[in-house]
């Protein structure tokens, strides 16, 4: 999973940032499967580092709350989406992961992608588990763990 948003600093900062966050989620184990290493499988980071926390930190962006949900985006996720938000477009690719969007960032330095993350912020952040089509979805829209909404 990734974001892509506007950001404050740009070039190395921003590229170190990102490879900083990936090494911390490819680095975070699981309480509950101790002996799967986390190089082998990314875990989801609900406490704010995870799809089911961006719904609650775009409802905080244009001035809202979404009672019940997991807590919003962690700094640095949500810190450039900022107050006075009055619009926001969120874009889902399926099935379209962090490292794919770098090597086709890569094959295509002239795309609308390239300038977003040029012009933004390409985060890595993790999916929730099991990571299908109609978990994550459900996630998204209504901002709560599987475990909360039930569609597995």
């Amino acid at each position: 999973m990734m974001l892509i948003h506007r950001h404050p600093s740009h070039g190395e900062d921003i590229m170190m940032l990102a490879q900083s966050l990936e090494e911390s989620l490819l680095s975070q184990p699981s309480a509950l499967l101790p002996e799967i290493r986390p190089e082998k499988v990314v875990f989801p980071w609900y406490d704010g580092r995870s799809l089911a926390n961006a719904p609650a930190a775009l409802a905080q962006a244009l001035g809202a709350t979404l009672p019940g949900a997991a807590p919003p985006l962690e700094h640095p996720y949500g810190e450039p989406l900022g107050d006075g938000l009055k619009q926001l477009v969120c874009v889902l690719v399926d099935a379209l992961g962090y490292r794919q969007l770098q090597a086709q960032l890569t094959r295509r330095p002239h795309s609308i992608w390239e300038r977003l993350a040029r012009n933004g912020a390409l985060l890595p952040f993790t999916s929730v588990f099991p990571s299908t089509t109609a978990t994550a979805l459900a996630s998204l829209l209504t901002g709560v763990e599987p475990l909360a909404h039930g569609l597995l």
